[in-house]
């Protein structure tokens, strides 16, 4: 656990923590402005609006903060494996007894615990600030914490294996925006078998509940979102996976 300890302490500064701070409470603030205001309260009571709830029209703002909220804790736990030739720290400790899998193993976990620890810290400001009078369905919070475990195992998995921040950064970027277009053309067959599996259309929360999407498990109809969150889930356990005999063996695959 100490060794847990150094390494969140090693990516964490308080700088960075102020700074994330901050974006969380700017987005937040930026959303009452948005949603409170005297257009807006006329739109909620306006024909325009008669068939969605608050609770729906607070999902849409929560759905793009889920987004953006994924993709900047993914960014901040990705030092966890890169390496700095200026501190030797690592080669110490790898060499020692134990060492090795014990830093690894650390790491994983920090990775984990940071991006928990961020996202529900996040998203309790974030109900605070903005979703406190329109209410929240608490399945979307696991919706959405689901789309982040999904991409820390992503991260962690490209980062041991191209051993390089720059260029996993890259990828990872590449990926995440990948995900945005698909989630903005509306192709049903890439939705329904790749993208509602992805953490960008699961932050999207309304779409679980609109389009009444069913999947066909072993002769049973499944939701869409109980099935999203399954799938998700298994395919992290599966990066995490990748993750632990990549780092058994030493050696790239």
């Amino acid at each position: 656990m100490r060794v847990v300890i150094v390494e969140c302490k090693r990516i964490i500064s308080k700088t960075v923590l102020w700074c994330f701070l901050g974006f969380v409470i700017f987005v937040s603030v930026c959303h009452v402005k948005t949603n409170v205001n005297n257009e807006n309260i006329s739109a909620l009571i306006s024909a325009d609006y008669e068939e969605k709830t608050l609770e729906e029209l607070s999902e849409d703002d929560m759905g793009s903060f889920v987004i953006l909220l994924n993709l900047v804790i993914t960014a901040l736990i990705l030092p966890l494996f890169g390496r700095d030739s200026n501190v030797q720290m690592e080669e110490l400790v790898r060499s020692a007894r134990f060492g090795q899998k014990r830093l690894d193993f650390s790491r994983i976990l920090s990775a984990y615990l940071l991006a928990t620890l961020f996202y529900v810290c996040s998203v309790a400001i974030y109900f605070i600030v903005v979703m406190l009078p329109l209410g929240i369905d608490m399945v979307n919070f696991l919706a959405g914490y689901v789309g982040l475990v999904f991409m820390v195992s992503v991260a962690l998995m490209v980062t041991i294996i191209l051993k390089n921040l720059l260029a996993s950064a890259s990828l990872i970027a590449i990926f995440y925006v990948m995900l945005i277009v698909i989630n903005q053309l509306y192709v049903y067959e890439i939705n329904h078998w790749f993208a509602n599996f992805m953490p960008v259309r699961m932050a999207q929360f309304r779409h679980f509940y609109t389009e009444n999407e069913l999947y066909c498990i072993m002769g049973r109809s499944v939701p869409c979102l109980d099935w999203s969150i399954a799938v998700s889930l298994f395919l992290s356990v599966i990066f995490l996976v990748i993750v632990i005999l990549v780092l058994c063996k030493g050696k790239d695959i």
